[in-house]
């Protein structure tokens, strides 16, 4: 990554209208860019220029999937469980792991 010093105003035109006065749920760092979690969509903030900020919307949250812990995210398909990060598509990129109660 790189370092980069930045200060966004309360308001105005760099937050999309529809985000204006939403709460972020939950947040991560994944590379370049900032993801984070709102009203059940994922948005990520980049840095296309030095000392500016832009907004994107990534996708909407699946039904079936689940925020975990340290921003991951998982779901069950055909009996078995993914984790994935916010910046993988959920399907292609998933890592099935084993779960043991106990």
């Amino acid at each position: 990554g790189r370092e980069m010093d930045a200060v966004l105003p309360p308001s105005g035109p760099w937050l999309p209208r529809a985000m204006q006065g939403l709460t972020i749920e939950s947040i991560a760092c994944y590379g370049n860019a900032l993801y984070f979690t709102t009203h059940k969509k994922i948005y990520k903030a980049i840095s296309p220029t030095p000392g500016t900020i832009e907004i994107v919307y990534v996708r909407d949250l699946l039904p079936v999937e689940l925020q975990q812990v340290a921003r991951l995210f998982s779901q069950e398909r055909d009996g078995v469980e993914y984790v994935y990060r916010a910046c993988d598509d959920p399907i292609r990129d998933g890592i099935p792991i084993t779960v043991n109660d106990g």
